[in-house]
């Protein structure tokens, strides 16, 4: 018996002395991602904002991979007006996403038929999704299934390296619709 006590108070010793190593490498990897300039997205919210930012920056290009166009950041009104200002001011905005789109998001469209920015649509759901802006600000989300509620991504600014990357992939889906499959016009 008392054998089982002195192991129940190792374990509480093992339990706090985890969770307080587990604060440190939270506290870590949050200077860590100051320093690399990565920003974790956990909520909608942040992705909304932050990609709005990232819209907002945008010179020259954004390319977006998305799977099925969700309406809870699509529809957004930040998202929606940072594309459309965004084209206003002469950014090239293009848009790759899967077959399944959420019935719920229709004003990309209304800004596709505007000729505001081009919309493309794959036959099969893209297994990575991301957005590219001016091919050196990147977003880029965790795998998730679709339309799953909870999902993280991440951001990143001034990684020229990934976002070249990351636009060959863009232009290799692209290129395959323009070459006449899965095109909307």
């Amino acid at each position: 018996m008392y054998e089982a006590r002195e192991q129940g108070r190792q374990g509480d010793r093992e339990t706090k002395g985890q969770g307080e190593e587990k604060r440190m490498m939270e506290k870590i990897i949050k200077l860590i991602a100051r320093l690399l300039r990565v920003f974790p997205n956990r909520s909608i919210d942040e992705a909304i904002n932050m990609s709005k930012k990232l819209f907002d920056k945008a010179e020259h290009s954004i390319k977006i991979v998305s799977g099925s166009l969700d309406h809870s950041f699509y529809e957004s009104f930040l998202i929606v007006d940072a594309l459309k200002r965004a084209s206003d001011r002469g950014v090239e905005v293009e848009i790759v996403c899967g077959p399944d789109v959420d019935g719920e998001t229709s004003q990309l469209f209304d800004l596709a038929d505007a000729g505001k920015i081009k919309l493309y649509q794959l036959d099969r759901r893209p297994s990575v999704h991301f957005i590219v802006v001016d091919g050196k600000h990147v977003r880029i989300e965790e795998y998730h299934t679709p339309f799953q509620p909870e999902r993280r991504a991440y951001i990143m600014f001034d990684t020229i390296s990934l976002g070249k990357r990351l636009n060959v992939e863009f232009a290799k889906m692209r290129d395959k619709l323009e070459s006449g499959k899965n095109r909307t016009d």
